[in-house]
């Protein structure tokens, strides 16, 4: 695994441009969707791992980045994703915001559901019958029937929470976003405190509302790094902070400041390193189908047992993935035609 995540890494050279005044669009869709399209990848390589036991001296090195990286491989998912929503109603106002539950809520949920029913298929296949309350969560994403699920029903939740306050403050967007970042600690705390060995369902969340902000922002922070030297500064200081706060992430209050941290480092990088080439563009729409179908051939594979051979597992996994795709996004096209589609 070591030499796979390598090759990961020799991808991510691959185009890669620098600019000494830095990118203007680093935050355009087609720069981190290419991003996204690294740490997907990352968090594929982190499902796998479940399937499959790494123990030769050659798997050290991925295991050891893997376990050290743990939740913030998923960071950049929650800031893109509040960043892009502010810059959306930034620019077409309150009818994006009333148009949130059917457009974004409503869309993403039925797209997850439709998944659900292919796993589903698959573990009745295979001669696994789950009980009908699990189903029923699973269709809400509290539960899952072999797929992944806490991501999207943390992503549903907050989109509540744009659609809720956004309504209720849309001419003062300041306070807007006052309401969803403390609805969205308020959720870290009540979550944690009934379910606290399921962390990673809060533990990045705050990530989301810094998108938010950073995109109500933007201008003056842009106008800031203007200055010659605030970004070798910033770029310091929050690598500082992150290296503080790495040996104390077992707390749940600083695992949130570490998230950030990173994510301001990502973000300093990505402004003067552009990662953007063909094969990471293959994401640009592809994210969501990427990541939920993924443990589709994972449990297929498994069922016949060539996890035991980790990379042809890794392979195959991956190919299968990638031939999946296609399939699920021609139905979405469909089912979101029928239901989505101007009338």
């Amino acid at each position: 695994m070591t030499f796979v995540l390598g090759a990961l890494g020799l991808l991510c050279l691959y185009g890669i441009r620098f600019s000494k005044e830095g990118f203007s669009d680093f935050l355009s869709v087609e720069k981190t969707t290419c991003v996204k399209g690294i740490f997907v990848v990352l968090v594929f390589f982190r499902h796998f791992k479940s399937y499959v036991t790494l123990d030769s001296r050659w798997d050290f090195v991925y295991t050891y980045l893997d376990n050290r990286l743990g939740q913030l491989i998923v960071v950049l998912f929650f800031f893109y994703s509040g960043y892009g929503l502010f810059v959306s109603y930034r620019k077409k106002g309150k009818p994006y915001i009333d148009g949130l539950l059917k457009n974004r809520f409503l869309k993403i949920w039925v797209h997850f559901d439709i998944a659900v029913v292919f796993y589903l298929l698959l573990a009745w296949a295979l001669g696994t019958f789950y009980p009908l309350k699990q189903i029923i969560n699973a269709f809400l994403a509290w539960q899952t029937v072999g797929n992944s699920n806490w991501y999207i029903w943390v992503t549903l939740l907050l989109y509540l929470f744009l659609f809720v306050f956004g309504q209720l403050f849309y001419r003062r967007p300041l306070l807007f976003l006052c309401a969803v970042t403390a609805a969205t600690v308020a959720y870290i705390v009540i979550f944690y405190s009934i379910y606290p060995d399921y962390y990673w369902w809060c533990d990045t969340v705050l990530c989301f509302p810094a998108g938010l902000f950073y995109a109500y922002f933007e201008s003056r922070i842009h106008a800031l790094f203007q200055r010659k030297w605030v970004y070798p500064t910033a770029l310091l200081l929050f690598a500082a902070l992150f290296l503080f706060l790495f040996p104390l992430r077992d707390s749940l209050a600083l695992y949130q400041a570490l998230s950030l941290s990173f994510v301001a480092l990502i973000l300093l990088i990505t402004k003067k390193v552009s990662f953007q080439n063909r094969i990471l563009t293959f994401f640009r729409k592809r994210v969501f189908p990427f990541y939920i179908l993924q443990h589709f051939p994972m449990i297929l594979l498994s069922h016949f047992s060539l996890n035991q051979f980790p990379l042809l597992f890794l392979a195959a996994s991956f190919g299968m993935t990638l031939l999946l795709i296609p399939v699920y996004e021609r139905l979405l096209q469909k089912v979101d035609q029928l239901l989505f589609s101007p009338r």
